[in-house]
């Protein structure tokens, strides 16, 4: 059945009212969550999901990315099909333990929460999984000495209603308020 629910007033995007810079590019820092985690799902408005409450003992897993590597990338899936979100996340650490997390990254239901300015963007929703497709998650130890020896995860989502999904940031302490290890 058809979800039948009202779209978004569309409106002017004018250059002339709009004061803001175009910095490109994530910081270095993305926060992982895994949905089992979660003492309920988060809910939206719209586009925005509410802060996440962990079950006692849980909460965010941090991943210090390679700097200027992080993004989040969005497509149309078509007509009225929604959309396709990219989460792309590179780190340079390939030792034993960052093996590991490879390998839980690959089996686990997470979400990611990248840190953009002063608001938080999300791959998140309750009923989909993130799915890293055949190569989403790649990596090689490099073969001379200026080779980077890095993993690179590409979690996709879809489809989703909107280009891109925010969530709320705790009101005190940020999101290292939320980490496991905290």
């Amino acid at each position: 059945m058809a979800n039948n629910q009202n779209c978004p007033t569309m409106g002017d995007i004018l250059r002339g009212e709009q004061c803001i810079e175009n910095l490109a590019g994530l910081g270095t820092v993305v926060y992982v969550g895994l949905k089992s985690d979660l003492e309920s799902p988060m809910t939206a408005t719209e586009n925005v999901y509410s802060t996440p409450v962990f079950k006692s003992g849980k909460g965010l897993f941090r991943i210090d990315g390679k700097r200027e590597s992080q993004k989040v990338a969005w497509s149309s899936l078509g007509f009225q099909k929604g959309y396709q979100l990219t989460g792309t996340i590179i780190s340079e650490a390939t030792g034993i333990e960052a093996a590991k997390i490879d390998r839980a990254m690959n089996c686990l239901d997470l979400f990611l929460i990248f840190v953009d300015e002063d608001q938080s963007l999300i791959l998140y929703d309750p009923n989909r999984p993130l799915e890293a497709d055949n190569g989403g998650i790649s990596g090689d130890t490099g073969d001379t000495a200026d080779s980077d020896r890095q993993t690179t995860y590409e979690f996709q989502l879809k489809p989703v209603k909107y280009t891109r999904l925010y969530v709320e940031a705790p009101t005190s302490g940020g999101w290292e308020s939320l980490r496991v290890n905290s």
